[in-house]
């Protein structure tokens, strides 16, 4: 059985690919540059995921193990999805991995800007998800400041429950 390097709190071990798959999976989606590669680096607690001003960076799915109150899962950054733009080969490629996630998922975190509000792909994004039969659990980031989170309102548009407000880079 191959083994991976994951990185849980404050610890590092190697843990084989069957050990990951058995575990419940989280798999943070949305449309590109939302955070859903520095909210991974913050549920893990370390550095795993390249963050960069640059969109497109996360290609393939990236997974690592987290502990939340003494239970284990696995969570599953992905590559932003924009349904729009998929028509080029290699972007299709990247959006199947994304897919992917999806269907192995047993929850999915749906990221949202909350400085930005919904865009049209937040909304496609959305209707896949709920297609897909899984949990979809809402959260909106960047929540950073008061005078930041204008369109919190607007992220009840999608019908799911109310998101909570967060930031991933600052841990709030």
């Amino acid at each position: 059985v191959p083994k991976i390097l994951v990185r849980t709190r404050c610890q590092e071990r190697r843990t084989s690919v069957i050990d990951v798959v058995a575990r419940q999976i989280v798999a943070i989606v949305g449309r590109p540059k939302v955070g859903k590669s520095t909210l991974l680096q913050r549920i893990l607690g370390g550095r795993k995921a390249i963050v960069d001003p640059q969109s497109g960076l996360t290609r393939d799915r990236l997974y690592g193990v987290a502990d939340w109150s003494g239970r284990e899962f696995t969570v599953v950054d992905t590559a932003g999805l924009d349904l729009d733009n998929a028509q080029d080969e290699s972007r299709a490629a990247i959006e199947a991995q994304t897919k992917v996630a999806i269907d192995q998922a047993h929850v999915i975190v749906l990221l949202l800007d909350v400085r930005q509000g919904l865009t049209a792909v937040d909304r496609e994004i959305a209707i896949l998800l709920r297609r897909s039969g899984r949990r979809v659990l809402v959260a909106a980031n960047k929540a950073d400041s008061p005078s930041g989170r204008g369109f919190a309102h607007d992220m009840l548009e999608l019908g799911f429950d109310s998101p909570p407000l967060l930031s991933a880079q600052h841990g709030i």
